[in-house]
């Protein structure tokens, strides 16, 4: 009898393991181009994120209380510019978001008319402002 050599096994990778390792790169590619996108657009996605800036503006009217003396000074009564509650919570959304300087970021003001509160007419309640970037001098 004569002897044969022996021969190596041969690792034949089965074709779930092909499946799932094909899969695998294909969703690391993924991941990586869409985080790169992400970042490309991240101006877009800036009221979404908890990155926006969220402020908080005290009501000058009442002191931040929210209350207010009434007519006969004994009587207590919310205040008509922060409804009471003392404060006004604004959002920027960009960079050229700032407070409104004629209400002062509340967005109501008392109408120098009327003496009663109103929505700021330069804000629309909203209580920022968009600035525009000066142009360069040319």
């Amino acid at each position: 009898m004569t002897a044969h050599p022996q021969t190596k096994p041969v690792f034949r990778p089965s074709s779930q393991l092909i499946l799932i390792l094909v899969f695998t790169v294909v969703g690391i590619i993924f991941v990586i181009l869409q985080r790169q996108w992400v970042l490309r657009n991240e101006e877009q996605f800036a009221p979404y994120t908890l990155l926006s800036q969220v402020q908080k503006v005290q009501c000058d009217h009442c002191g931040g209380t929210g209350l207010l003396k009434g007519s006969n000074g004994v009587q207590v009564v919310l205040c008509p510019v922060c409804f009471g509650v003392g404060s006004h919570l604004v959002r920027k959304t960009g960079t050229a978001d700032v407070l409104c300087p004629a209400c002062g970021g509340m967005g109501r003001l008392i109408d120098a008319r009327t003496g009663e509160a109103r929505f700021c007419k330069r804000c629309g309640g909203r209580g920022l402002i968009t600035t525009e970037p000066a142009e360069p001098p040319k």
